[in-house]
């Protein structure tokens, strides 16, 4: 029966407002100094953020 369905997912992601303020200021003070761990930054960045999956089927 799944075959005969339309599938929609949609991803939702949100942060902390102070915490988003602050990972975004220290990107804008740091990102073109050659010691800035880029790497590292949008590592934080991402586990910082929560995420949801949300899917719905459809004729």
């Amino acid at each position: 029966m799944v075959g005969e369905l339309e599938k929609v997912s949609y991803e939702v992601s949100a942060m902390k407002e102070s915490d988003y303020a602050s990972f975004i200021q220290e990107y804008k003070d740091n990102f073109e100094k050659s010691d800035f761990d880029m790497e590292g930054h949008f590592k934080r960045r991402k586990e910082a953020t929560l995420k949801r999956e949300i899917v719905y089927f459809f004729k």
